[in-house]
């Protein structure tokens, strides 16, 4: 330790010795500078034990695994530590020791401060964080629409498509189509703001009618669509009434806002093809809807009003 002393060049890391007790027998000035008390001597750090410089965590692991280690192998590498300062304020260090048996049993501990290295990590794991919300958002974005927030069409065909791949023999679905009644007539009379708080309290309505494990989405335009997997005819044409009641709650600046339905249904199995019939179905009942007068729903095949 005194030759290190004696080339007058600071040395980048602590440098401790100690006696098989663990007693600090020498140790550099970046040791002596960290201000741990002593009962023995007047130079900081001499004569304590080494678990005094440590957190309680820390310590223990000293004796259950870093000392006994040492011991038995003759050195320890890269055991992250936490050196605790006689103010009580930590110091994150990455330790290194080495034991030597002869002449006299020593221990040569030698820490390195890690503070800059834990601050890089914590910025690495905040920059992966962001990168993890960004990617988060822009899949979010890809698959909803941005003024209401529903899946977007994209989104909707994924879902009829991995019903197709994974749906069992006796299983079913329903698929409903919305228009929003007389659209064109609020964007002329009162602007396309206007026409988008239409859309977003008719897109609201229609997501708290619905179950959870459906699909809401804007099928384009004052058009919506809502896959239904496990429907029957009956609980779609259910939840297409309350459909109505919601949206006719849900006025915009004293407008009352109506829609217009479609319903179809499909049972398992299907292929794409089927799917494409499906659609023209929903559609074409959704087009009867709109003959009638607008303000109701239709099933597929059905006269159910």
């Amino acid at each position: 330790m005194n030759a290190i002393a004696a080339c007058g060049l600071p040395i980048p890391c602590l440098i401790v010795v100690t006696d098989i007790e663990g007693r600090v027998l020498a140790a550099n000035e970046q040791w002596q500078q960290l201000g741990f008390s002593s009962s023995h001597h007047d130079q900081p750090g001499i004569g304590d034990v080494l678990d005094r410089a440590l957190s309680p965590a820390s310590a223990m692991l000293l004796h259950t695994h870093v000392r006994p280690m040492l011991l038995r192998e003759g050195r320890v590498r890269e055991v992250f530590l936490q050196l605790r300062r006689a103010d009580g304020t930590d110091v994150p260090v990455m330790l290194n020791a080495q034991w030597h048996a002869a002449p006299e049993a020593r221990g040569v501990w030698v820490f390195f401060e890690t503070r800059h290295r834990s601050q890089f990590e914590a910025a690495l794991v905040a920059r992966a964080r962001h990168a993890q919300e960004q990617t988060r958002r822009l899949s979010a974005q890809a698959v909803r629409d941005p003024l209401t927030g529903l899946y977007n069409r994209r989104q909707l065909e994924h879902a009829l498509q991995q019903w197709c791949t994974h749906t069992g023999a006796d299983d079913r679905a329903a698929l409903i189509l919305v228009d929003i009644d007389h659209f064109k007539a609020f964007n002329d009379r009162w602007g396309h703001l206007h026409g988008d708080q239409v859309l977003v309290a008719v897109a609201d309505a229609l997501r708290q009618s619905v179950r959870a494990s459906d699909t809401v989405a804007r099928f384009g335009g004052e058009e919506f669509a809502i896959w239904m997997p496990g429907a029957d005819a009956t609980a779609a044409h259910d939840a297409a009434q309350r459909m109505h009641e919601a949206v006719r709650s849900a006025t915009v600046g004293g407008t009352t806002i109506t829609i217009s339905i479609g319903v179809a249904t499909l049972g398992a199995p299907a292929a794409p093809a089927d799917l494409v019939q499906l659609f023209r179905a929903a559609d074409s009942a959704l087009y009867t809807a709109k003959q009638r007068g607008r303000d109701c729903t239709v099933v597929a095949d059905s006269a159910q009003p």
